[in-house]
């Protein structure tokens, strides 16, 4: 195979490297251009512009973003919530007052109309025949009792014409008693007020008369005789067969007429006795003393056969015909 042989120089002059000028200064430029190129590139990768910037910015704050991302997510899921529940709440309360308001509507319309079949009950049993009447006064009991516990006012016509045929009812039936217990009961109420029950019980204490007169008794150097008007009880309760009510109005009686001004009045069912008290031994005690009733209200529990003091109160009230009851407890 053959070769190539080149001679060998000895030494490289200096001038053989040098580069013509127009050389030279081609290269230094060539050398500037690429070294503001490189420059810009830099430049403009450090910062950047439009979509590139975006994107090295979306990159550079990715990590700090994502350390607030999870609070700022909490943050707005418990407003959220809140806003939530705030609405529920709202929405909740305005179901309730708005189904509350409906619910007393309805209320108000089935008690009027419950009001005006137990007032129409009680018409129909005031244009009952008699013989009729007598036979419906479990009936007319339990009606009359169920006005009173609902307050259901009832015409005082038709109260009229049930309190005349009552009068004028057999006596001895059964069912008389307590349905003329319930008439009082009823028409005390509704005309003095539903309410006036809760009142301080009556007591000695209460009994005080006004004295109208002073002067010596004839025949006697130490007595004086006094005169004095009844005794009034104001605005209390008495129950009339207690034992209390039965001495205090024993006491009352034995002096003076008893007034019961405003007073609640019950009776229980018991025995009732008033026994004459003598203050002194000259003086006897009174016995035609009665007990009158100024607006009072009655709550009367008879059976089918009350003792006879109570049997004639119940048709003293039954029969009267104001709001003033006289009644005389030693007939």
């Amino acid at each position: 195979m053959p070769l190539l042989v080149f001679p060998i120089r000895e030494s490289i002059d200096d001038n053989d490297m040098k580069l013509r000028k127009e050389d030279q200064e081609w290269l230094a430029a060539e050398i500037c251009r690429v070294v503001k190129f490189e420059n810009a590139t830099l430049v403009q990768s450090l910062n950047p512009r439009g979509g590139r910037r975006v994107i090295r910015w979306l990159k550079e704050w990715g990590a700090i973003s994502a350390l607030w991302a999870v609070p700022l997510a909490l943050f707005a899921m418990v407003i959220t919530l809140g806003i939530f529940a705030a609405n529920g709440i709202s929405k909740n309360a305005a179901f309730q007052s708005a189904t509350e308001t409906r619910l007393s509507a309805i209320e108000k319309t089935l008690e009027g109309i419950n009001h005006k079949q137990i007032a129409q009950d009680l018409t129909n049993h005031a244009v009952l025949p008699l013989d009729q009447f007598g036979q419906s006064l479990s009936s007319l009991s339990s009606s009359i009792a169920t006005a009173r516990e609902q307050k259901v006012l009832v015409s005082q016509s038709v109260i009229g014409d049930i309190k005349t045929k009552l009068i004028a009812t057999n006596h001895s039936s059964p069912d008389y008693w307590p349905a003329a217990a319930q008439v009082v009961n009823y028409r005390s109420q509704s005309e003095v007020g539903w309410d006036r029950i809760n009142l301080p019980a009556c007591s000695e204490k209460d009994l005080k008369f006004t004295v109208t007169g002073d002067r010596p008794m004839p025949d006697s150097d130490n007595l004086r005789e006094f005169t004095h008007g009844p005794i009034t009880l104001h605005n209390c309760a008495l129950i009339l067969d207690s034992p209390e009510a039965q001495s205090l109005i024993s006491r009352g009686l034995s002096i003076a007429d008893v007034n019961f001004d405003n007073c609640v009045i019950l009776y229980n069912g018991g025995p009732i006795t008033f026994k004459p008290i003598a203050y002194s031994s000259t003086i006897p005690p009174l016995t035609t003393a009665k007990l009158n009733f100024m607006r009072c209200v009655f709550i009367l529990k008879l059976n089918s056969s009350p003792p006879a003091p109570v049997q004639r109160l119940t048709t003293e009230l039954l029969a009267a015909n104001t709001d003033i009851v006289r009644f005389s407890p030693n007939v």
